[in-house]
């Protein structure tokens, strides 16, 4: 026991009152609370502040008024004052000739602080983008695995966070890739960017990927003319260059051939690779520099020619993508290409091709070329975030409005992001002296392969995303999908593995659930235990959570993104609540032990809940499932700590599996 006297409390002044601390030296770093003695001087007031603890006055003597967010409230001796975190608060002392004087008391609750703090302070605005996957066919599992999960994931966290999320993505119709099928299956581009854009729509849908917005060219008003007017701007405020190069050609109709018209070796990795860039290391190519070239829609021999063109010249904005970088959040892997690339002089880039399919250029002289795709999407992304097109530089508007900027993508696409798209947008923020944000982050992804070969759909080595969604269920294979993503390797989805994985985890995590609500039905009647006696295996798991949690929200942010550890973390929580419930036999059978039988089941609920709420920017119907049948609101703010379901909750609503298993 330890008293301590007022009288031999030394006083000091603070936020303009005398204190006097009431927790003796040893305690006051140790215990969960603060407490002072402190007195407002008559005609005084305390300095108007605010912090993050919440906070009670009780009122010893004197009268006034508190001040709390701008409302006031009368006091006198007796009264009580909570005072939430975060909230700016003041004591006025209303007496000219007595002192007002109080106890005060601090806490944090950590709960409440988070509800408070999202109320009180301005939401951060995300915007999230997945790179407009190409509409040449449907989604298969390598794609589905890359920015498209990652950025609807990043997007529900974010979301759960309190903040302001929008992810987007699109069609990328106008790439070569559309005129390469429409040569093999005799349709028109057209129909193919038409039919499979639907296609990934639905797609997406059923794997529960909810892009925000999801824009399609054709389907935005004057989409063509404000690329067109963005280039020309460029043009005619010398930013871009005219050059007459080598360029290579179909022998015998003199076919210009670049991008997806061509292949052969990569003149810098020597891997097979298409026009203009490589998909294994990263790097551009000038298409004639590849070695033994070869066309991809028929064997006719290729010719060395010479073609005027349109060149962004990369060099001119070398010191200031070096000082981009040092600023953008980005990936080891695509960090060493750019720091690889910006050790050289920068190559000029040519945005203009002789084409039949794409976005016409209206320069003078270059009205039969296309605008590169790649530096088409440098618009293509402030059109879909803009949902709308003018030619007044203004489609940037929407993209401006946020706070952070995420970009999402395959590492095969990591020099068009990082290198070429910031470029464009620096020049033409020069000319028109309007401030375009650049990217705050990069979330890249490796090749996802098929057991051990890459997709392919020439070969039919693939399996389609929709296919095993409707074989299983969309949570099973965004599970296995993050569980196995390509972070910084890559990886190899195999279907014995996925099997395995649905026979051996996901129905022992069913197993537990089960189990949980059996016990909660023969020994508790269906009603939630309060917790009650703690064991040391009690102790030793919710330390052990509070670590995965911990883990699970480092794992979510953007700038370390790894839900593959995520998985990792879920999954041991579920192990942990299948320890818990191997000892019920023994609780159950020992009558000295019900009250930790209570704290046992209170503690598997609550692990239960953690995860249904860890998990479900990755499994979202799962969670909101499991949620429901605890008898929780669907829509959950992340947790802080562990949280136990309210004592005497009936939970009896639950039926069936969560998860549909392959052949069943």
């Amino acid at each position: 026991m330890k008293t301590l006297s007022v009288n031999d409390i030394a006083s000091y002044e603070a936020y303009g009152l005398v204190c006097q601390k009431l927790l003796p030296p040893e305690l006051a770093g140790a215990a969960p609370f603060g407490a002072l003695r402190a007195i407002v001087q008559a005609s005084g007031a305390s300095v108007m502040h605010n912090h993050h603890e919440f906070e009670m006055f009780y009122i010893l003597s004197g009268e006034g008024t508190i001040e709390i967010d701008g409302q006031v409230s009368p006091l006198q001796a007796g009264d009580t004052v909570h005072i939430p975190g975060f909230s700016d608060h003041t004591l006025y002392n209303t007496s000219t000739t007595k002192t007002l004087e109080f106890i005060t008391l601090w806490w944090e609750d950590l709960k409440n602080l988070k509800q408070n703090s999202l109320s009180n302070t301005a939401t951060e605005s995300i915007l999230i983008t997945a790179t407009p996957p190409t509409p040449n066919g449907d989604l298969h599992l390598g794609h589905l695995s890359g920015p498209y999960l990652a950025a609807d994931i990043l997007t529900r966290f974010n979301t759960l966070q309190g903040n302001r999320a929008h992810s987007l993505t699109g069609s990328d119709p106008n790439q070569s890739y559309l005129m390469l099928k429409a040569r093999q299956t005799g349709q028109t581009p057209q129909q193919i960017a038409a039919t499979n854009t639907q296609r990934i729509v639905e797609t997406l849908c059923k794997a529960n990927v909810q892009p925000d917005s999801f824009y399609d060219p054709s389907q935005i008003p004057h989409y063509d003319t404000t690329v067109q007017n963005f280039f020309k701007t460029l043009f005619e405020g010398g930013k871009l260059i005219e050059k007459l190069s080598p360029s290579l050609h179909d022998h015998d109709s003199g076919e210009y051939l670049f991008q997806g018209m061509v292949c052969g070796n990569c003149p810098h990795c020597g891997v097979g690779s298409d026009g203009n860039a490589c998909e294994q290391c990263g790097l551009p190519n000038q298409v004639v520099d590849l070695h033994s070239p070869r066309q991809k829609s028929c064997e006719n021999a290729i010719k060395n020619g010479e073609t005027r063109r349109l060149y962004l010249p990369l060099s001119q904005y070398q010191e200031a993508l070096k000082e981009f970088h040092r600023q953008v959040t980005m990936p080891t892997h695509l960090r060493a290409l750019c720091e690889k690339m910006l050790a050289e002089p920068l190559p000029d880039i040519c945005l203009s091709h002789p084409f039949d399919w794409g976005v016409k250029h209206t320069i003078n002289g270059y009205q039969d070329q296309v605008v590169y795709v790649w530096a088409e999407m440098a618009v293509g992304y402030a059109l879909g975030a803009n949902c709308s097109a003018n030619d007044d530089h203004r489609f940037f508007a929407t993209w401006n409005t946020y706070n952070t900027i995420v970009q999402c993508f395959g590492f095969d696409n990591s020099y068009f992001h990082a290198i070429l798209m910031p470029a464009l947008w620096m020049a033409y923020s020069d000319l028109t002296k309007q401030q375009i944000k650049l990217p705050d982050t990069f979330v890249t992804n490796e090749f996802l392969t098929l057991e051990d070969s890459k997709f392919s759909t020439s070969r039919n080595h693939l399996i389609w995303a929709r296919d095993l969604i409707d074989e299983t269920d969309s949570d099973s294979v965004r599970i296995f999908l993050n569980k196995c993503r390509p972070e910084h390797r890559q990886q190899s989805f195999r279907k014995t593995d996925f099997l395995v994985f649905q026979l051996q985890t996901l129905s022992s995590w069913e197993a537990w659930l089960d189990g949980l609500w059996q016990t909660l039905a023969r020994s508790f009647d269906y009603l939630v235990p309060d917790p009650g006696a703690w064991s040391v295996e009690h102790k030793a798991v919710y330390s052990r959570a509070q670590d995965l949690l911990k883990g699970c929200t480092a794992s979510y942010q953007a700038q370390q993104f790894s839900p593959s550890t995520v998985v990792g973390n879920v999954e041991e929580l579920f192990k942990l609540g299948i320890n818990l419930q191997a000892l019920e036999t023994h609780m159950q059978s020992t009558d000295s032990l019900y009250d930790q039988l209570r704290t046992n089941l209170a503690l598997q609920l609550a692990l239960a809940k953690l995860i249904a709420t860890v998990l479900s920017p990755i499994a979202p119907e799962f969670c909101q499932r499991l949620l429901r049948e605890l008898g929780e609101p669907e829509q959950q703010t992340w947790p802080e700590q562990i949280d136990f379901i309210e004592a005497g909750r009936v939970l009896k609503n639950r039926d069936g599996r969560y998860f549909s298993y392959s052949g069943n």
